[in-house]
């Protein structure tokens, strides 16, 4: 079977809007791969993504880096804390159906506490590793 980001991109994301209600604040209309224009708050964005091979004799393998953004207008953060939060529990319980995964790590969190107009911007950044 070949690789494909786009593939492993949209079963992450189906992942994520199949299990929406996990991430409390967030519903699945409000998770994108793109920064919507004129979009209520709080949104999340799957950001872009990136594979590096690491091919053995018997086996096929990438590892993958990834972002999640989330975007809110919140008074003091706590509610795109909280999706942050929520997300980072949900991811570290990925199941992909088209590859193995091996591992899955949050490798760093930032947060922009606040934008213009006062929102809040939190982005993760994933590690993971998969067989296929």
């Amino acid at each position: 079977m070949a690789f494909s980001l786009h593939t492993l991109k949209s079963e992450i994301m189906h992942y994520i809007t199949e299990h929406a209600n996990l991430a409390d604040e967030i519903n699945t209309h409000n998770i994108f791969d793109h920064i919507p224009m004129n979009m209520l708050y709080p949104f999340m964005i799957i950001g872009d993504i990136e594979a590096h091979n690491w091919d053995s004799q018997l086996i096929d393998g990438r590892e993958i880096f990834f972002s999640t953004e989330i975007f809110d207008d919140g008074l003091s953060g706590e509610r795109a804390n909280t999706i942050a939060h929520n997300i980072e529990l949900l991811l570290n319980d990925l199941s992909l159906s088209s590859y193995r995964l091996i591992s899955i790590q949050l490798e760093k969190t930032k947060a922009i506490t606040r934008m213009q107009g006062g929102r809040f911007h939190i982005q993760q950044y994933w590690r993971l590793v998969v067989e296929y």
